[in-house]
């Protein structure tokens, strides 16, 4: 029997990171790289990402050209889930966040330059732009396991910019996996 699944597809520049979950097809922002260091992620140390890419002049449906007001009120899904050493996975949670240039933790920070290297708000239209990422993960708060990472951006009207997915081995300051959780009723 042969696996008829489709196989992913890695974002370029040596990265583990793939396109998804959103078909690469259906982006709008045209990845050129991707670039994460340190590889792999060491937790208790600062963390960068670089996204190199642009906007798509024509987008995957017809009448989908984006102006910069679009990308004013864009916004970044980041998913997480960690599956660990005794076959337990956690359930995925995620953070919503505006994709502009800001802190949205005090150790996390993104922003945004253009084409020029000039640090600017949110994302243009006009060529290339990148997004730099730090961050640190600290072990008091990171359980030892393989941590997947969803990055989900899209517009206010639910088109998507672009989405890719990084998966990790975290050597956390946490041995054992969390207690199952009880839900509330």
């Amino acid at each position: 029997m042969t696996d008829t699944r489709p196989q992913p597809i890695n974002v370029p520049r040596g990265s583990n990171a793939t396109y998804g979950p959103v078909p690469r097809e259906d982006h709008l922002f045209g990845i050129e790289g991707l670039a994460v260091a340190p590889t792999p992620i060491v937790v208790d140390s600062f963390l960068s990402v670089l996204l190199r890419g642009q906007i798509e002049k024509s987008g995957p449906t017809a009448g989908s050209e984006i102006q910069d007001a679009d990308l004013a009120s864009a916004t970044l899904d980041i998913t997480v889930s960690t599956a660990y050493a005794d076959s337990q996975v956690d359930e995925p949670w995620t953070v919503t966040i505006p994709l502009l240039t800001r802190p949205w933790r005090p150790d996390a920070h993104i922003a945004i330059r253009d084409k020029d290297g000039a640090h600017v708000e949110q994302l243009t239209t006009d060529g290339s732009n990148d997004i730099l990422a730090d961050m640190s993960l600290l072990s008091t708060f990171t359980h030892t396991g393989v941590w997947k990472f969803q990055f989900v951006a899209r517009l206010a009207d639910d088109r998507c910019l672009f989405a890719i997915s990084l998966t990790q081995y975290l050597k956390g300051g946490i041995e054992q996996p969390p207690a199952p959780r009880v839900p509330v009723s």
